[in-house]
């Protein structure tokens, strides 16, 4: 009699699960069309686990039931769910007018939901009760001052255009400070992009105009320039960090000599625009750091951030400009989230 009524419980249960589990996946299939690309991620790995907790439910379930049905006689206990024939009898008599007021309740809900506003960051969000972490920002921010820093990705190679490029942001207000390779002071008041002739880095590093010559014209050869170094040596430019590198390589496999104090400098810079330019420097891009004078998310920030797009693309293709930052993360989030709020809510109502 136990199994039966297990077998009957399972068959009972397994149309209801079913339809709910399947009316959840139809709700997460909506998710699916989002415009942002995470949207699409999310709803399938929770399918998954409906998906999965279905299997479990049609194949481990009834084992268990009948497993412990005797257990279960055992330790039935009343019923703890109210009686509700006077609450039925009410809505019952309702009938009538509740199917236009959850009409109008549902416009209402629907037009409401459209005028609340939104925040995209975690930095705009007020609580009644804040939490440590929130208490420990606060504290920060009001001692140090917030920072909105993010990164701006151009193609690597062109140092005049990045120097030109960081000059127009610093100009801006809303710009505390831009920092790239090309703005980076590394000596004299020469940047790390700066062209030099043989006659500046030699009155840079101290060294002898002779063997400096001998050096620009083994560098030329190197890169197929050997014709414009003969033509002219002394007219003859290479970026300062270019040629610090090629300088040091030279002094490592031994076809360029100095003395202990110069060879230590080299070695002392060398070590800096290493670091640089692991930080700024990829295979295909360059980076540029700019801490902005505005809050993460808002209209203001999210013009700026157009403004920087222009005038990238006064030097770079549209295409290989790209921006990292939270800033950057907000605002493709409130670009796509109307749309994609409106879409969701149509499809989960139209797949259900």
């Amino acid at each position: 009699g136990d199994r039966e009524a297990c077998i009957a419980a399972v068959s009972a249960a397994i149309p209801s699960i079913s339809a709910s589990s399947l009316t959840t996946i139809s709700g997460l299939a909506a998710m699916m069309f989002m415009q942002f690309q995470i949207g699409f991620d999310m709803g399938i790995v929770l399918i998954k686990s409906i998906l999965f907790s279905m299997l479990s439910v049609f194949t481990l379930m009834p084992g268990l039931l009948m497993l412990f049905s005797k257990a279960m006689e055992r330790t039935r206990h009343r019923s703890f769910i109210p009686r509700i024939d006077r609450w039925g009898g009410f809505v019952l008599k309702l009938r009538h007018v509740g199917v236009p007021l959850f009409i109008v309740a549902l416009v209402g809900g629907f037009f409401l939901s459209n005028r609340c506003p939104y925040v995209y960051g975690y930095t705009q969000i007020e609580t009644a009760r804040q939490n440590e972490s929130q208490v420990a920002e606060q504290r920060v921010s009001d001692t140090f001052g917030t920072q909105n820093v993010i990164a701006l990705l151009v193609p690597r190679g062109d140092y005049d255009s990045e120097k030109a490029l960081l000059e127009r942001l610093e100009a801006c207000d809303q710009v505390d400070y831009a920092m790239g390779l090309s703005n980076i002071e590394a000596l004299d008041g020469y940047t790390l992009t700066d062209k030099l002739t043989p006659r500046q880095f030699a009155e840079m590093t101290d060294m002898d105009y002779e063997i400096i010559e001998l050096l620009y014209t083994a560098y030329a050869a190197r890169d197929d320039e050997l014709g414009k170094a003969v033509s002219g040596v002394d007219t003859y430019a290479v970026p300062l960090m270019d040629m610090f590198f090629f300088l040091h390589d030279q002094v490592d496999e031994g076809f360029v000599t100095l003395d202990e104090e110069t060879e230590a400098d080299i070695n002392d810079l060398y070590e800096a625009l290493t670091e640089a330019r692991a930080q700024m420097l990829g295979e295909n891009y360059t980076r540029m750091i700019l801490n902005l004078n505005l809050p993460e998310e808002g209209e203001e920030t999210f013009a700026f951030l157009q403004t920087i797009h222009r005038e990238a693309e006064r030097y770079y293709p549209a295409h290989q400009v790209y921006l990292v930052g939270n800033s950057t993360s907000d605002y493709d989030l409130s670009a796509s989230f109307e749309r994609d709020n409106i879409l969701i809510s149509v499809l989960s109502v139209v797949f259900v």
